[in-house]
């Protein structure tokens, strides 16, 4: 039997919607929520995220067998997850771990590359965003402006 899982976070963006959290009974998760936009791992993520994008990611090498040390958003769909996730969740993941996502009928499957803030759940990388069809650029595509509001599938 699925069952809901009580959990302290909300969706970023001053997205008002509760998100919802589920212990499937295959024990697979489904998350609902937003999708915040994660510049984190692009060469570029400082100037293209000012507010809080770093060239870096939680997954790295030697984890990451990738292109160079960080999992770039630029690049590879991937999505984040809380860093306190285990801990309130009561559910192991690892960096690394595969999510399919979907949008509005459109599926991408993501790596868990990032942990986030500790009170903000959904987000993907710029290639998952764009992968399930959205873009969130500015008009010159020089700076990441939102994501997605409530109704992403993780």
């Amino acid at each position: 039997m699925a069952t809901s899982i009580k959990h302290p976070w909300q969706n970023g963006g001053g997205d008002t919607e509760t998100p919802l959290i589920t212990l499937l009974d295959n024990d697979h998760i489904l998350i609902i929520a937003n999708d915040e936009t994660d510049a984190d791992g692009a060469p570029d993520a400082e100037t293209i995220d000012p507010d809080s994008g770093t060239v870096e990611t939680s997954l790295s090498k030697p984890d990451w067998r990738g292109d160079g040390e960080f999992v770039n958003s630029r690049t590879i769909p991937y999505f984040v997850l809380p860093s306190n996730w285990s801990s309130e969740a009561g559910i192991e993941v690892k960096l690394g771990d595969l999510a399919k996502v979907s949008y509005k009928g459109t599926i991408v499957y993501a790596i868990l590359a990032d942990n986030g803030p500790i009170d903000v759940i959904g987000e993907l990388s710029i290639a998952a965003l764009e992968a399930l069809g959205q873009s969130r650029w500015n008009i010159d595509k020089t700076r990441i402006e939102s994501g997605i509001s409530h109704g992403v599938s993780y």
